[in-house]
């Protein structure tokens, strides 16, 4: 008795249409994404330790406060973000040579203080100071 034993054929796969279609779905999801563009505001540090202390007699200050609700006070006024921004160009176009010392209450949101950078960003106003302590 004798079998015929048939040659095996080799299986091959074509790779090539596959490398074709991994290429048309990575330019279609590079079309079709979005691209996330982060804003950021620089803030210089003073490296010294000894920061010098002003008397509101000695140097024009504005005081602006944040308050836990997202509202900000300056000169005993009440503000939400557009009022605020409005206030600070009248104090700025008033007097250029004044500078801000901004006073956060410890539970306000981190979005409300960078808000009001981003308000004296706008306004090209660099002569700001950041106050741990809140003077009332």
């Amino acid at each position: 008795m004798r079998v015929d034993t048939q040659a095996r054929k080799t299986l091959t796969i074509n790779i090539t249409p596959l490398v074709d279609v991994v290429f048309i779905l990575l330019i279609f999801f590079m079309l079709a994404s979005k691209f996330v563009s982060y804003q950021s505001i620089d803030i210089e540090i003073s490296s010294n330790s000894h920061v010098p202390s002003f008397s509101d007699s000695e140097v024009n200050a504005t005081k602006v406060y944040i308050s836990e609700r997202g509202y900000y006070e300056v000169n005993n006024n009440i503000y939400d973000s557009d009022g605020v921004m409005e206030e600070i160009k009248i104090i700025y176009k008033n007097n250029p040579f004044s500078f801000f010392i901004i006073f956060s209450e410890p539970n306000s949101s981190v979005q409300s203080t960078v808000s009001l950078l981003d308000v004296f960003d706008k306004l090209n106003i660099t002569n700001l100071v950041f106050s741990v302590e809140h003077d009332n």
